[in-house]
């Protein structure tokens, strides 16, 4: 049996360290001076500047990320914003039948061909009239398209369009009036037993629009800044249309004259809707009522020439491969081949253009036309700011004779 005495002898030697210090968890002040081994190591200063760095890039990516989250989320909400606001549109019109001639007269004379698209409550439709009975011909008292300069912004039918805005609703959303719409129609006749008669059925297109200059539309009749009707009516608009096959679509402004020219209301992500495409027969009025969205602005191939937006470009169609021949299907306006050589597809500068409206840039005052001054302010009224454009919704109602 081992006694205590000697167990206490057994026990191992206490640990000491290079200074012949005993190790205690805790050393003394005096013992760190004395042995460096027993000193707390800090952070180098080259330890600190690479976390200095790698934290520096963490923001930097954060920061970076930050901007394109926020877009993201906007645009989803704005998306979500404008899809509720088109149905809603669409329920009011399909749920009061819209039956009145005078809402929705058709669009073009009586033949076999598509409709041209106009939007409600435009007075240059020459069809359109104030009772409610068919037309036996273009009223005298509004003028055909060829023959407005600014068209589709002037001389609105006060009685259509009190009786539109009674059956569907105010254009701006009364629950968030940073969103508001515009509506387009087109309505064209069906041959029956070999007589034209009204297509009972008109082609809708509700297009969502969000205040890009200011917090919300403004809907106070007496303030100066007020956006109806004018930030609501689309501003006319003539262009020619390019297929390039493998590279952007191209559409380009211009004045009727054979001149391009830049679009006071075009800006990326504008709106661009065919009403009039002047092709001649027997392919007449087969781009009415197609939607092309600008992309970015290619001042290199002339003036007032812009990208289309891929989903709201040109379609093409080419069976058998080779570019330019018989078999190709193409919307390019004028009316051409698509050239083989792909430095030949540039826009034109004279030829047939296509009569449309365009939604973009934001009127600064809604009560007068653009290039009117303001009379309150005195200042001429211009359209700024980017794109109002939101979404577009196309459907399909009924309307009675």
């Amino acid at each position: 049996m081992t006694s205590i005495s000697q167990k206490s002898s057994l026990r191992r030697p206490a640990r000491k360290n290079a200074c012949g210090f005993a190790a205690p968890l805790l050393a003394s002040r005096k013992d760190r001076r004395a042995c460096p081994e027993l000193r707390r190591r800090a952070f180098t200063f080259t330890e600190v500047m690479f976390a200095v760095v790698i934290l520096g890039i963490g923001f930097i990516m954060v920061a970076a990320i930050l901007p394109v989250a926020i877009q993201q989320s906007k645009s989803g909400n704005d998306q979500s914003a404008g899809t509720n606001l088109s149905a809603a549109a669409i329920r009011n019109l399909a749920a009061t039948q819209v039956n009145q001639y005078c809402l929705f007269p058709p669009t073009i004379a009586a033949a076999a061909v598509p409709g041209k698209v106009y939007f409600f409550g435009d007075a240059n439709n020459p069809f359109l009239v104030t009772p409610l009975s068919p037309p036996a011909a273009a009223p005298a008292q509004f003028t055909t398209i060829a023959n407005v300069g600014n068209f589709y912004t002037t001389n609105l039918n006060a009685f259509r369009s009190a009786q539109l805005l009674a059956t569907i609703g105010s254009l701006v959303n009364p629950d968030d009036p940073r969103y508001g719409w515009i509506g387009f129609y087109q309505r064209g006749w069906v041959n029956v037993g070999g007589t034209f008669v009204v297509s009972p059925l008109a082609n809708i297109t509700i297009l969502t629009i969000h205040s890009s200059i200011r917090p919300t539309y403004n809907t106070n009749s007496s303030s100066s800044t007020c956006d109806l009707p004018y930030n609501f009516i689309p501003t006319g608009c003539r262009v020619w249309l390019t297929e390039r096959v493998d590279q952007p679509d191209l559409i380009t402004f211009t004045d009727g004259s054979n001149n391009q020219m830049n679009h006071t209301h075009a800006v990326t992500g504008a709106f661009v809707i065919i009403s009039d495409d002047q092709v001649a027969a027997p392919n007449t009025g087969k781009l009415n009522g197609r939607i092309y969205r600008l992309g970015n602005q290619r001042t290199d191939l002339g003036v007032g020439t812009w990208e289309l937006q891929s989903g709201y470009d040109m379609t093409y169609t080419n069976p058998n491969g080779i570019i330019g021949d018989g078999d190709d299907v193409n919307e390019n306006i004028p009316v051409r081949a698509v050239d083989p050589n792909p430095a030949n597809r540039i826009p034109p500068t004279s030829g047939t253009y296509a009569i449309g409206y365009i939604v973009g840039r934001q009127l600064e005052f809604g009560t007068v036309a653009e290039g009117a001054v303001e009379p309150v302010t005195g200042k001429t009224n211009t359209a700024s700011g980017p794109a109002q454009d939101v979404s577009v919704f196309q459907t399909i109602i009924p309307v009675q004779q």
